[in-house]
């Protein structure tokens, strides 16, 4: 079989390609590997049409779902390469299938690099933040201290003051 695409990454922003293509008829396979900040939030405050908060998990499961009923595949599983062919690609996972496609949409997303502190997973969301988009208004007046380094801790810290 050809897909007319595959997706690679299942958060948000794959879910809704996924949506849209199913609703285009298109073949679609999206492949994700259950990674990512989406995984990880256990309240978005910022999501059109939930105004008291959606934790990740059940935008990710509505997201699943309504694909599905568009015919959309989905396959848990980490991409470990994308060979370009004469016509189209060849996707391989990590449990060595592969599948061709006319087309690849790369929706990784991010995928935050934590430290590893104790305890400091089952804080997120709670008191400790790690998208100023998602929850900067949460922390507003509020005392913060960012954990970061180089570019991307600057920036954090230029963002949330």
């Amino acid at each position: 079989m050809i897909y007319d695409c595959i997706i690679i990454g299942g958060g948000i922003a794959g879910l809704q390609a996924s949506i849209q293509l199913g609703r285009y008829n298109r073949n679609v396979l999206t492949i994700d590997a259950g990674e990512g900040r989406s995984t990880l939030c256990r309240k978005y405050n910022n999501i059109l049409g939930f105004p008291g908060g959606v934790s990740g998990e059940e935008l990710r499961d509505a997201g699943v779902k309504q694909s599905k009923g568009f015919g959309v595949e989905f396959l848990y599983d980490e991409v470990t390469d994308v060979h370009k062919e004469i016509e189209g690609f060849t996707i391989t996972t990590k449990t060595g299938k592969t599948f061709n496609t006319k087309t690849v949409l790369l929706a990784t997303g991010v995928k935050d690099n934590l430290p590893t502190i104790p305890g400091l997973k089952e804080c997120l969301g709670l008191s400790v933040y790690i998208c100023p988009d998602c929850d900067g208004y949460e922390i507003t007046d509020r005392k913060t201290i960012v954990i970061g380094s180089g570019d991307a801790g600057a920036a954090m810290s230029e963002a949330i003051y």
